[in-house]
């Protein structure tokens, strides 16, 4: 630390007070952006693990829908009359009916 400051010292010297200032203002931005860096890489990461699992998830949901309108529309070539019996099933359950 004490050499740091010998160094300090001696650019002062050489260059001035404003040269010093400008350095610590130097200093002071590239350990801003340091700092940023490492945030935004943890958001990032934290956005792709999330993504992932969002996509992974919406795929799956996907892929069982899929197989349910597949079932589902053999189902109505083999029995054409369905909606009819669930009309029928509807109608049964109200009150009166």
């Amino acid at each position: 630390m004490k050499e740091f400051v010998e160094l300090v010292f001696e650019i002062a010297k050489v260059f001035g007070i404003p040269a010093v200032a400008i350095g610590f203002f130097i200093w002071q931005g590239h350990k801003r952006e340091q700092r940023l860096a490492a945030r935004l890489d943890g958001v990032e990461d934290y956005i792709r693990e999330t993504l992932q699992g969002l996509v992974r998830d919406g795929h799956a949901a996907v892929m069982a829908n899929t197989g349910m309108m597949e079932d589902f529309t053999a189902a109505l070539k083999t029995r054409p009359c369905i909606k009819a019996d669930v009309e029928m099933l509807e109608a049964r359950r109200k009150p009166g009916g």
